[in-house]
């Protein structure tokens, strides 16, 4: 998995907003608020949130070491110092998840690609995609560049790599021999030869210019999962799942030394220039320094709590950077057990949310495992919930009292959200499934309805915890429920394509509907139970009238999967939630696009309209929940939890910012066209505003 950082910089006026008086920041409580000494001149500024990634699964290292570059998996990826670990810039352009990131020597380009089949060349000053690289038919999942920038090579899961130029994204040459997918690629300092890894246990060694087939390397029993050459072509390494690394001669294609130390997967591999240095890392959480010609192990790296995904070296081998799936970067001193930094990830996908009844509450859910109770009027955390798994679902009561969530674990939790105490625990039988425990429910909270991955939905008296109902009849997992108003009905909806209408009280089946062709992953019934909108893999939503099981209505207008529906309190309108990371208010007597919204860089996890259609909320796996106006389709702000709901950050997209007094590291500006950053006390200062989500939510 892999995809970058979140929040693509935001455009802003150094004169900051009109109007509005300077605050001190916590930094400086004695803040002047106006002109002083060390305010910075005025210049454009972007705001660059120091948010980090949500995943990391691939590292890469400038030449000169002073620049590196993660990828995450909400589809991005991003630019660092390694002398700070400041974010310098963020790089959004794939529209699925990254496989690699790679800088050049100069760490003037970028390379990323990724499983949406392409590769795309950036510049790292301005974060402009300078060239995009279409011709693989699956997932691009590895990419090199040359010493001197000119060419490019990917390899695919369509069993090829090709070579290309990269001014003018031509297509050089394809180079097919694999009986499986490439996982990985290396090219010669001068271009005129390249390597390949595959998932078919073997590295193949060709001639760049002719696509002539050099060299075969047989001797690994699992896949290679990485690959490296030395500067002159002579030697090549290669790491695999089957716990190994192996160093070949390239001219004779025999074995020189069989590296043997993981208890793991061999993940990466990287290798010097001179043959000197060796390091591998490793899904059982470490890395190791080698002496190649010996095969001695000179060095264990160990600090990482997950797999360690790759590894990159400086080129004057000083310096080593590791990436973890543990959603951090390393920066090693070689030579020695110093960690010159940790670089950690900030922020977790965001799957779900819910707004309390008068709008004045609202909880997240994620894959940190943590539900997030907020306060609208200050943006303030209220309280931090912890399942054992993710959590899939989180539903507020209507008085906000009382809040739901529900987890991977097949498991649902009542809590009270003024102490944070688990009052109940709804177990279903043992299992996962793809959208985890779904739940809803009553207004007045005395009643729940929870789905689970053994096709089942379940009625509970949410104080004591009796199972009041089973409901069974569907033939794959339930994904979705709903609870009418009065609690007299229920809703679920099923991988099995359909959606059922269910008597609460007795169990009976009242109405199916059928009529999408993939699953029904998202139900919503209107207060008067009369209307019902499903969402579905099929990339549409359908309006129903909820008691003849007729079709008022198809919503089309998703590119990819719909993901959540929701009703306005009134039935008028409809808002859908898509994994082509866009939102559409719908009116729902018509089947008529009111309103599209666009921002978010990954799926939208969850969506709600509050009373009157006066705002309207999105949660996304890109980490970020976002506030809309749903007049115009523009954001008004987004909202950020950080280190698992320790601290928050709302931004707005012209950079005025809030948060917790532990928030303020995670914001800088950065010159526009430049990785020149400000992060200084007055520069924060001219641009905090206290109560910001209060003044947005009016």
């Amino acid at each position: 998995l892999c995809g970058m950082v979140l929040a693509a910089a935001l455009g802003l006026s150094a004169g900051g907003v009109a109007g509005t008086q300077e605050p001190s920041s916590p930094h400086n409580a004695s803040g002047t608020g106006g002109k002083t000494k060390d305010q910075p001149r005025d210049l454009p500024l972007e705001l660059a949130p120091q948010i980090g990634f949500n995943s990391n699964n691939f590292v890469s290292l400038s030449g000169d070491g002073k620049l590196f570059v993660t990828c995450s998996n909400d589809k991005t990826a991003t630019l660092w110092e390694t002398a700070t670990a400041k974010q310098l810039q963020t790089f959004q352009g794939h529209t699925k998840i990254l496989s690699r990131a790679v800088l050049s020597a100069d760490g003037k380009r970028l390379v990323t690609c990724s499983e949406d089949k392409t590769a795309i060349l950036w510049d790292t000053s301005t974060g402009k995609q300078l060239q995009t690289f279409e011709g693989h038919t699956r997932n691009v999942s590895s990419v090199a560049l040359s010493v001197d920038g000119r060419l490019l090579v990917t390899g695919s899961h369509d069993a090829a790599a090709i070579l290309w130029e990269t001014a003018t994204g031509k297509q050089l040459q394809t180079f097919q021999g694999h009986k499986h997918f490439v996982t990985s690629v290396a090219i010669s300092d001068d271009g005129k030869r390249l390597v390949t890894g595959s998932t078919d246990a073997t590295a193949i060694l060709w001639e760049s210019a002719t696509g002539k087939q050099l060299q075969t390397f047989k001797g690994h029993t699992n896949s290679i999962n990485s690959v490296a050459l030395n500067g002159d072509v002579k030697l090549l390494v290669t790491g695999s799942s089957d716990k190994t690394a192996i160093l070949w001669d390239t001219a004779t294609g025999k074995q020189i030394m069989d590296f043997q130390g993981h208890t793991s997967s061999v993940s990466s591999v990287a290798f010097s220039s001179n043959a000197k240095v060796l390091v591998t890392s490793s899904f059982d959480k470490t890395a190791i320094l080698w002496e190649p010609m010996t095969g001695k192990k000179l060095q264990i790296f160990q600090g990482h709590t997950h797999y360690v995904s790759s590894v990159s070296l400086s080129g004057d081998c000083k310096l080593l950077a590791t990436g973890s799936w543990d959603k951090s970067v390393i920066l090693w001193q070689l030579g020695t057990d110093k960690k010159l930094q940790t670089i950690q990830g900030h922020i977790d996908r965001v799957t779900s949310a819910s707004l309390s009844g008068d709008g004045k509450l609202f909880v997240t859910g994620s894959w940190d495992r943590t539900a997030i109770l907020w306060e609208t009027a200050t943006g303030k955390q209220l309280q931090s919930f912890r399942q054992k798994d993710w959590v899939s679902s989180v539903v507020l009561a209507a008085e906000g009292k009382l809040l739901v969530t529900g987890s991977l674990d097949s498991a649902a939790i009542a809590w009270d959200t003024a102490t944070g105490k688990n009052l109940q625990t709804f177990k279903g039988n043992a299992g996962k499934g793809p959208t985890g425990t779904s739940v809803a429910m009553s207004d007045d909270g005395k009643l729940l309805v929870t789905g689970f991955p053994d096709k089942t939905a379940v009625l509970w008296e949410t104080a004591t915890g009796k199972q009041l109902q089973t409901f069974q009849g569907h033939k794959g997992s339930v994904t979705s429920v709903s609870l009418g108003r009065d609690g007299k009905h229920v809703v679920t909806g099923s991988l099995d394509n359909t959606a059922i209408l269910w008597d609460a009280s007795t169990g009976k089946r009242l109405q199916t509907f059928k009529g999408h062709t993939n699953a029904v992953v998202s139900v919503a019934l209107s207060r008067d139970g009369q209307l019902l909108i499903t969402g579905s893999w099929d990339r549409t939503a359908i309006l129903w009238d909820a008691v003849t099981g007729k079709k008022r209505g198809v919503l089309v207008g998703h590119s990819d999967l719909v993901i959540r529906v929701a009703l306005s309190q009134d039935g008028r309108e409809a808002v859908t939630a898509s994994a082509d990371k866009t939102a559409i208010l719908w009116e729902t007597s018509t089947a008529n696009k009111r309103q599209v919204f666009q921002g978010h860089h990954d799926e939208i996890s969850g969506v709600g309209l509050n009373n009157k259609s006066k705002h309207l909320w999105t949660s996304s796996l890109d980490g970020s929940t976002r506030l809309w106006d749903p007049a115009t389709g523009k954001e008004r702000c987004r909202l950020y939890s950080l280190d698992a709901g320790k601290e928050w950050l709302v931004i707005t997209p012209d950079g005025r910012f809030d948060g917790s007094p532990g928030a303020w590291k995670f914001v800088a500006y950065r010159e526009p066209g430049t990785l020149k950053m400000h992060y200084d006390d007055a520069t924060l200062r001219r641009y905090h505003r206290p109560g910001l989500l209060a003044e947005m939510w009016k």
